[in-house]
């Protein structure tokens, strides 16, 4: 074999025998199965079941703010978690990311609660949660103004 053949072989061999390594994979194989709620488990009676994506913003009220994104969609030994975000301009509302597990809360006091229903992971190559989504029931503040789409779907 001629020198200019051995190193696009040898380059090819390294490669194939350095992707194993490289691959990173964070979903379960299918004899382990993420847990899961129902999605009547928990209910929302008083509020509105909402699922906010990790790319996108849960604009609740009439105006642009109060503002939500969620992050850090992820199961952690078993226990499923999301990281809530709120902004408000108004320096009234809002709270800073905040790490929930299923059934916890979190209250901005402008706007309402918010209460970890579910979460659905995605599998990313960062491994951080982006990109999933989590399932709130989301109470409005006695005083707050709910925006007309999510008037129109009360749950309960």
């Amino acid at each position: 074999m001629s020198r200019g053949r051995t190193i696009p072989l040898l380059a090819a061999a390294l490669l194939a025998s350095a992707l194993p390594a490289c691959t990173t994979t964070s979903a379960p194989s299918p004899s382990e199965p993420l847990p899961t709620t129902d999605g009547d488990s928990m209910s929302c009676e008083d509020g509105y079941r909402v699922s906010i994506s990790g790319t996108a913003v849960f604009r609740p009220g009439t105006g642009a703010f109060p503002a939500y994104d969620v992050g850090g969609v992820r199961v952690e030994q078993g226990v499923m978690q999301a990281a809530l975000s709120g902004v408000d301009t108004d320096g009234v509302g809002g709270f800073g990311t905040t790490v929930l597990t299923i059934g916890e809360s979190v209250t901005d006091p402008e706007a309402g609660t918010f209460t970890l229903l579910d979460v659905q992971p995605t599998s990313s190559a960062l491994g951080d949660g982006s990109g999933g989504t989590a399932t709130f029931c989301y109470e409005p503040a006695p005083d707050f103004e709910v925006n007309q789409e999510l008037s129109s779907q009360q749950d309960g």
